[in-house]
Order: structure tokens, then sequence, then C-alpha cells
């Protein structure tokens, strides 16, 4: 018959013990590595790259950008300002799906008849035009 071994299973004190001990050693270890290391050294098999000049310079935005940006959104806040009050007067007047009567001109948005032979997430849709 075996002998039955027993685990020896570690405390919570004795494993921050250790973890401390192991914590300790790697951190003198990287502070006395640190002042031997070779910054061109590399691992071998490795190929060296030139990264340039690294350094930072003023960064100057675009302004004629952010002028048309700062003229646009006023117009578009007015634009939204008078949207809103068109629906709350007359709901029907900004329903893109209310055609009136002798409007030819308009985009249906139709799904194809193949569609269903694909799945889901790849079905199409298609845009007729009648003008």
């Amino acid at each position: 018959m075996a002998k039955t071994e027993k685990l020896e299973i570690e405390g919570d004190d004795a494993r921050a013990k250790r973890l401390q001990h192991l914590l300790e050693k790697m951190s003198t270890n990287e502070d006395s590595n640190t002042s031997q290391i070779n910054p061109s050294a590399r691992p071998a098999g490795l190929p060296s790259f030139d990264f340039g000049n690294r350094s930072t310079g003023e960064f100057t935005p675009n302004t004629e950008l952010l002028s048309r940006i700062q003229a646009f959104l006023p117009q578009l806040e007015a634009s939204n300002r008078e949207l809103l009050q068109r629906a709350q007067a007359n709901p029907g007047s900004v329903d893109i799906e209310h055609l009136e009567p002798g409007q030819d001109g308009y985009i249906e948005m139709v799904r194809s008849p193949h569609s269903s032979l694909l799945p889901d997430s790849s079905r199409t849709t298609l845009l007729h035009r009648r003008i």
C-alpha cells in the first residue's frame, strides 16, 4: 500500500511574506541593472529601427476650417429650431414619408427580392429613384 502524502498549503501570512520578498528582490535587481543598461542593446534577431526625431513641435490648428465650422454651427442651430417649430405647429409638414397628391419626385427604399436568401446581417436595401 502506497504511503499517502499531505499537500502543504501556504498560509496567507507566509504567502504575503514570500511575495514581498520576491518583489523586494526584483526591485533591487532592477535598480542595480538600470545603471548598466545599454540603450543600443536589443535582443538577438530583432532588426533595428530608426524612429527619427521624436520631439514634438508646436501644433497649429486649421483656422480656415475652424472659422467655417463656427459660421456653420449657428446656421445649423437656427435650422433645427425652425424644424422643431414646424413640427410642433404641423407634424405632417415634417413627415418625410408623406407625399402630397401630384408630387412626382421621390426616392423609395425597397428591399431586394433576393435579400431573403441572405442572412439578416447581409441584406441590402435598394434605392429606386422616380423623378
